[in-house]
């Protein structure tokens, strides 16, 4: 039998803001970041974990939005981007080059997914290509690009549409 006593107290107490005002109730919280030399390997390593770890951000959302977890008007677009890219700048160098290298993973995967028009497509119509043992008619790979660009763009205006409305809510 394990007994535990804890005392909890709340307390106030003004915070000094930037202009030399005391505040009471700052909303917010920013975590307390450590940093370390390292070699070069280590860091290599960190950033292939990082850069997997991102991957695997990106297929479970990709996994929700397939199974109804989350829906389009989650996802955002270049305002959102530009939004979060200011919000990390403040929080300092670290967080924002982070948020960067984030946004490059996402994009590297975005760009080959089979879909036509990304360089996923072409691999995807070279791969069709390779199993029938003869290439695509030309008018067959315009209609499966212009499938691919209607589906781009249709994308791009929805997260563009869904920023705006951010902006506006």
């Amino acid at each position: 039998d394990v007994q535990i006593k804890m005392d909890i107290t709340t307390s106030f107490m003004p915070v000094p803001t930037d202009a030399g005002m005391d505040t009471l109730g700052v909303i917010g919280i920013m975590p307390e970041v450590f940093y370390r030399d390292m070699t070069i390997g280590e860091a290599f390593n960190i950033g292939w974990l990082r850069t997997e770890g991102s991957f695997g951000m990106i297929i479970m959302s990709l996994k929700m939005l397939g199974s109804g977890d989350a829906s389009m008007s989650d996802f955002g677009g270049p305002i959102m981007i530009a939004q979060l890219a200011g919000q990390t700048a403040e929080a300092g160098w670290i967080p924002f080059l982070t948020f960067m290298a984030l946004i490059s993973v996402n994009l590297a995967f975005i760009n080959i997914l089979p879909i036509p028009g990304l360089d996923g497509g072409h691999i995807m119509i070279h791969l069709i290509e390779g199993i029938l043992r003869r290439p695509l008619t030309m008018k067959a790979r315009i209609i499966i690009q212009q499938i691919g660009m209607a589906f781009l763009l249709m994308l791009m205006v929805t997260v563009v549409f869904n920023d705006i409305s951010r902006l506006f809510n």
